[in-house]
């Protein structure tokens, strides 16, 4: 199984805050400083790791504002596709498809088609631009590419699926495939995106407690998404439908 780049920078990070504890203990130095200096390579290692790295502000942080932000600021040095692509992903988790479409029709996959973390992304954006269009044959093509493509980045063919079985309108093997996807998707974005979804389906299908439950549980999260904000907004209205039924 591969780990993410955020879960890989937390297992860096825990093994210097371990390192430093086995160092220090062998100086017998007092459990003050010992705090002291953990915090501090906690903090240096989290600047350092944040520095050049724009991924981990979505995958980390979950911010698409402050990402924005950060590739503007790297556009020359990361060359015009890599710039486009992040736009896309921006736009995609604020909920600003047209603009996402727009930046996605600017990139050169022959660019990032070898790079495992771009092309998962791409991969993403290609499934939601297909979807937008309610194009079911591009849809069905794309799972097909995946299914025969070796090291796919785990959790993206169950992605794409998802949105294939929305557009065709199959709402009953979407609510199954999203329980079965979101324990896949190792990116804190797409399973806020997966829940939400999980929660609007059983929305629609009157299920208002499963809805309500779900949604709850997503708005409590501390992060900036658009999924978050719905959530909120489809608790409220699961609620009012349940109280409706146990009024009637």
């Amino acid at each position: 199984m591969k780990l993410s780049k955020a879960s890989f920078f937390m297992i860096v990070q825990w093994s210097v805050v371990i390192i430093a504890f086995l160092i220090i203990r062998q100086l017998d130095a007092d459990w003050p400083l010992y705090v002291l200096v953990v915090i501090a390579l906690a903090v240096m290692l989290y600047r350092l790791l944040n520095l050049n790295n724009d991924e981990l502000i979505m995958d980390v942080q979950c911010n698409p504002n402050k990402y924005l932000h950060s590739i503007e600021k790297r556009k020359e040095k990361n060359g015009e596709t890599l710039y486009h692509l992040q736009k896309a992903y921006a736009y995609l988790h604020l909920d600003e498809l047209e603009k996402m479409k727009s930046e996605f029709s600017k990139i050169d996959y022959t660019l990032i088609k070898n790079q495992n973390r771009y092309y998962y992304i791409y991969i993403m954006i290609r499934a939601r631009v297909y979807s937008l269009d309610k194009d079911l044959d591009a849809l069905i093509e794309l799972v097909k590419e995946l299914s025969v493509k070796k090291d796919l980045p785990e959790g993206l063919l169950e992605y794409v699926k998802v949105y294939r079985l929305l557009v065709e309108n199959r709402k009953d093997d979407a609510l199954t495939q999203l329980k079965n996807a979101i324990p896949t998707q190792k990116n804190r974005l797409q399973i806020f995106e997966f829940e939400y979804l999980l929660a609007k389906l059983y929305y629609e299908q009157e299920a208002y407690v499963d809805s309500a439950f779900v949604a709850d549980f997503v708005s409590e999260k501390k992060f900036e998404s658009i999924y978050i904000e719905r959530c909120r907004e489809l608790a409220f209205e699961a609620k009012k439908q349940i109280d409706n039924q146990e009024n009637k």
